[in-house]
């Protein structure tokens, strides 16, 4: 072969390499622009770049403002609509938590994750004013039109936050076929405030019901922007747990709720709707200690009258003036200001006797599954504790749940309580907290049954963690959440999931959350996984039985009752 040939082979060569590496190039950028086609999601108000799920089975979409900050002279009032962007924004964190005062159902301190650290924040302010975003979970990258499932948290309203481990919402997307949001709201002495001063000519402003409202401009938020994220505006499930189940309820009996959701699941929650003077007294009794804390009167009588000498004017800017710390400090002083009126019957967002409103058959009415849990109380038996709440979620967090128990309840609970009647006492202290939320949680399923011919109610019963929690929360408030969104690392109620409860846990699990996704597209839970026929509730007197969730070590067992 003379050198010519070979000079012209070698380029030959040469050039079918750079063509096929081209071509290779050519062929990432273009499956990098599919990709980043992929992850954005085009929003009335803006492109939002979006992630892969953490799992790697779709894309999520973190802390998206669904409204404009709720601070300076937009604190204490209606939300509004976040302002427009134009450059694509990352949406690849959550939100900050809505400010509130630290506790062991709240976020951890700003910038850790959620764990150990929490307890650095109880009783501290923690979070921002500046709060209103929500997340987005798409199951997979193509669909369209999939169902919407929006998720509010619970709380009791003044605690919680929609970064929570627990609602990450990948499995349960995946497991329904859904579009899954979740979403965060003003809490506390910020998402619920009725005082004179504050009262204008805008009736939503006036209310105080602004955690209300920012759930509803979220909502619409959702209607406007399904869509940009695979969803199906027309096919809106709206879910909440708690406080979260509360202001569903809220919603339902909302005129300003009409038409943004076509079904609904309240996990945990009774009709409530405060009358404006609880709120008006609260407010009083809030300002007064704002101005002790001030330094501006020594006595509770010389602070009402320091107050009583403004007018609506001065006080309206005295109370607006106050950083987010000094007002949850100021919380935080009395144990009577922690736990906050909320849902106000204001006759405009939500309506002055909400009760009356489903007696009459006047709230939004569509499919809704309402559920409780079997040991609903055991969660609010605080009072009874001979070890501080950061002592015992240290506890809850250190417990190895497949090792053999070193922790005895009488560890945990106040000793008089045990010594003639032993854990007996305790479930029977629990039973009748538990009474009262029941009798409520009916007479709200029968009431809605009486208007919308399909309520299903259920109970859920899984109690298969180790003890001293197996008798200490039992079937506790909110330890359904970790089986609807199938997240069971890293939560309140990790210390109860063992590797020896994990096949039956997980098969529950897997059977609520298709549970679930049958419903949200047909509003109607029954589906091949139950083993029995989930009959919608019937309001006559001795036929009102509930499905039942619960489950083995190993398998579930499911039934009616």
């Amino acid at each position: 072969m003379s050198r010519i040939q070979s000079l012209t082979k070698a380029a030959v060569f040469v050039a079918m390499n750079i063509v096929l590496a081209s071509s290779s190039f050519a062929n990432e950028l273009s499956a990098s622009a599919a990709d980043a086609s992929l992850l954005t999601a085009r929003t009335t108000l803006g492109p939002l770049r979006g992630t892969q799920a953490t799992g790697g089975s779709g894309i999520r979409w973190l802390g998206i403002p669904y409204a404009k900050p709720p601070i300076g002279d937009l604190r204490w009032k209606a939300p509004e609509p976040h302002q427009p962007w134009t450059d694509v924004r990352s949406a690849d964190v959550f939100g900050s938590p809505c400010a509130q005062l630290g506790s062991i159902y709240g976020p951890p301190p700003d910038g850790k994750v959620w764990g150990a650290s929490n307890v650095e924040a109880f009783d501290k302010p923690v979070g921002s004013e500046d709060c209103l975003t929500l997340n987005v979970w798409k199951p997979n990258h193509s669909a369209s039109r999939l169902p919407v499932i929006v998720f509010v948290h619970g709380g009791s309203n003044i605690a919680g936050y929609s970064g929570d481990p627990v609602y990450e919402g990948e499995k349960l997307a995946a497991a329904t076929g859904s579009v899954v949001v979740t979403v965060n709201y003003r809490l506390g002495i910020f998402g619920w405030m009725t005082h004179p001063a504050f009262q204008s000519d805008d009736a939503k402003s006036s209310s105080g019901n602004f955690g209300t409202l920012d759930i509803l401009l979220a909502l619409r938020f959702i209607q406007s922007n399904a869509a940009a994220f695979g969803g199906d505006p027309a096919n809106v499930t709206l879910m909440g747990q708690s406080a979260g189940a509360i202001n569903v309820y809220s919603v339902m009996g909302s005129p300003l709720g009409a038409g943004l959701f076509q079904k609904a699941i309240i996990l945990s929650g009774i009709i409530v709707s405060t009358p404006r003077e609880k709120g008006y007294e609260f407010s009083r009794k809030f300002a007064t200690q704002l101005v002790m804390d001030d330094g501006l009167a020594k006595s509770k009588d010389a602070a009402k009258e320091y107050l009583e000498n403004k007018n609506a004017s001065e006080l309206k800017a005295y109370l607006k003036s106050k950083t987010t710390a000094q007002l949850l400090t100021a919380q935080g002083q009395d144990p009577a200001l922690r736990r906050v009126p909320t849902c106000f019957g204001d006759g405009a967002v939500i309506p002055a006797d909400l009760n009356d409103v489903f007696e009459k058959g006047q709230f939004n009415r569509v499919p809704t599954i309402v559920g409780m849990t079997r040991d609903e109380a055991k969660l609010f038996t605080a009072n009874v504790m001979k070890v501080s709440d950061a002592e015992r979620f240290t506890l809850m967090l250190k417990t190895d749940s497949d090792a053999a128990p070193t922790l005895k309840l009488k560890d945990l609970v106040t000793p008089y309580l045990l010594p003639a009647l032993g854990s007996g006492f305790y479930d029977a202290y629990a039973w009748l907290i538990l009474k009262a939320a029941e009798h409520q949680a009916n007479a709200a399923i029968t009431t809605m049954a009486r208007h919308e011919p399909k309520v299903f109610a259920y109970r859920f019963d899984w109690n298969q963690g180790p003890e001293p929690w197996r008798t200490l929360y039992g079937a506790g408030h909110a330890i359904d959440l970790a089986f609807v969104f199938g997240n069971f690392s890293n939560n309140f109620f990790s210390m109860d999931f063992s590797k020896r409860n994990s096949a039956g846990r997980e098969a529950l699990s897997k059977i609520m959350m298709r549970t679930i996704g049958a419903f949200v597209r047909s509003g109607d839970p029954n589906n091949p996984e139950l083993t029995a026929t989930w009959d919608a509730w019937s309001p006559s007197e001795g036929k009102t039985k509930k499905f039942v969730f619960n489950a083995t070590d190993q398998e579930v067992d499911l039934s009616v009752r």
